[in-house]
């Protein structure tokens, strides 16, 4: 019995790092296909990472990350997560939920204030203004069916924290100076949607927020339409062995991909955006329709 329960724990936490790879690199495809800012370069300077920021009162609302500006991982991971933890949360909540689903007996969103950061990325725009580097930071926290506890931080890799998964005592030990708030799976969620239809934009450049929780909500439809398949869930193929697990992780961020990319291309038919000759997504007078779209796409595979 006591070898059967070991093989059961074993199992169940490779499932969940298994999870939080996957999504973890569905995130970054995400944040690939829908990067908000057009940068015209990028610096790196020991501990902190300069990235300059075209003009804001441009009219650029989105853009295909360039990843030649940042040819190293890490570097490339630490600028697409950055000021984004809020928002990293609310946009991967669902695909957690489904995920999880099984061995997980609760999920929160917690919010910590960090210390011991390995690294900084600063925004240098037209004002000569810097992001902070110590807001507030969320994460995901998991209780396992077996009693453990792991934090899933998505957005780490912005303070130069490698690991998307660590055990809570580990996260609380090596990052934590003090914890906030935690709050039920799906809250920021809620309220990321119920701003996005409240917003009313002051320029063209601000459509960005609303674009990306359209681009949020597609990712979302297309996790459910993958959940339709018979025995492919997300929960099932996690489980499968390493060959089909493997194969199956492929095909299941190429759907993302395509459905995220089939997205844009919708809204360019629409006329609520437009492409320019390199590649950038910019708004056009129709672009305040926005709204609607992300009222008639909302969906949930809870």
């Amino acid at each position: 019995m006591e070898h059967k329960a070991t093989y059961k724990t074993l199992s169940t936490r490779r499932t969940l790092f298994r999870a939080v790879d996957m999504i973890q690199e569905a995130f970054f495809i995400f944040r690939k296909h829908g990067f908000e800012y057009k940068t015209q370069g990028i610096r790196n300077e020991g501990f902190t990472t300069w990235i300059f920021k075209k003009p804001t009162s441009a009219s650029h609302i989105g853009t295909e990350f360039d990843d030649s500006k940042l040819p190293n991982l890490q570097d490339r991971s630490a600028v697409m997560t950055a000021l984004y933890c809020n928002d990293g949360i609310a946009y991967t909540s669902e695909l957690v939920n489904v995920a999880l689903r099984g061995i997980a007996t609760s999920i929160e969103e917690v919010q910590y204030k960090l210390f011991n950061h390995r690294r900084q990325i600063v925004y240098f725009g037209v004002s000569d203004e810097t992001a902070p580097t110590d807001w507030p930071h969320d994460v995901f926290k998991v209780v396992l069916k077996s009693g453990e506890q792991y934090i899933i931080d998505f957005t780490g890799h912005q303070y130069g924290f490698d690991e998307s998964i660590l055990p809570e005592a580990d996260y609380l030990a090596s990052r934590v100076q003090k914890t906030l708030k935690s709050r039920p799976l799906g809250h920021h969620r809620s309220n990321s949607l119920v701003d996005v239809m409240r917003f009313v934009p002051s320029c063209n450049n601000a459509l960005a927020y609303i674009l990306d929780c359209y681009y949020a909500l597609e990712m979302e439809k297309a996790v459910a339409e993958w959940e339709r398949q018979p025995k492919r869930g997300l929960n099932e193929i996690l489980a499968f062995p390493e060959a089909p697990y493997s194969d199956e992780r492929t095909k299941f961020l190429e759907h993302l991909r395509r459905s995220l990319v089939g997205g844009r291309t919708k809204l360019v038919k629409q006329g609520l955006v437009r492409y320019t000759s390199d590649g950038s997504t910019i708004a056009t007078d129709q672009s305040s329709k926005l709204k609607a779209e992300i009222s008639h796409c909302q969906v949930t595979v809870i």
